[in-house]
């Protein structure tokens, strides 16, 4: 029986160094999974860092992108507003020059209307003034003749009252 003790305890210190040596293998098995394990974390955390970086990066670009065009879309309204107004004054503008052209068209007819008129006036004064003159040149040269005739009638009369006829008894 001692025998069999001394066999049992020689297996059992068999199995104890088999046991310290698996669990030794065990532990640096999973000491290298465990070291690997940090480093997938840490690659992991890195990753995690750098997107949560990339995503607050991308968060503020978005937020100036929509920040301006924000702006660009008030001022895009500004401008439409003020396209709209100035497109109704030059509206009213268009209509009121629409009736001053029609306005001064009518005063143009009526100007040309009264042109016309003048030129005919001017037209007949040109021609009363024409045969004024000839009336004019007329009238002297009647009174010319008449004072040559009279003249011929004094010379006449005196030389038949020298000669002693009368006129007509010639």
């Amino acid at each position: 029986m001692k025998k069999i003790i001394t066999q049992l305890e020689e297996q059992n210190s068999e199995m104890k160094k088999t046991l310290i040596d698996k669990e030794r293998e065990t532990h640096s098995i999973v000491q290298s999974e465990v070291n690997e394990m940090k480093k997938i974390i840490t690659q992991l955390e890195e990753q995690n860092s750098e997107m949560k970086k990339t995503l607050i990066h991308k968060q503020e670009l978005h937020k100036v992108a929509l920040a301006e065009a924000e702006e660009k879309h008030q001022k895009d309204v500004e401008t439409i507003t003020q396209l709209e107004e100035e497109n109704s004054d030059l509206t009213e503008k268009l209509e009121v020059l629409k009736e001053t052209v029609e306005e001064l068209g009518n005063v143009l007819f009526e100007t040309n209307r009264m042109c016309d008129l003048l030129i005919n006036e001017r037209e007949a004064h040109s021609i009363l003034q024409s045969e004024n003159n000839e009336m004019k040149e007329t009238i002297i040269q009647l009174e010319k003749d008449h004072s040559d005739l009279s003249q011929k009638d004094q010379t006449l009369g005196s030389s038949e009252s020298s000669t002693g006829s009368t006129p007509g008894s010639v």
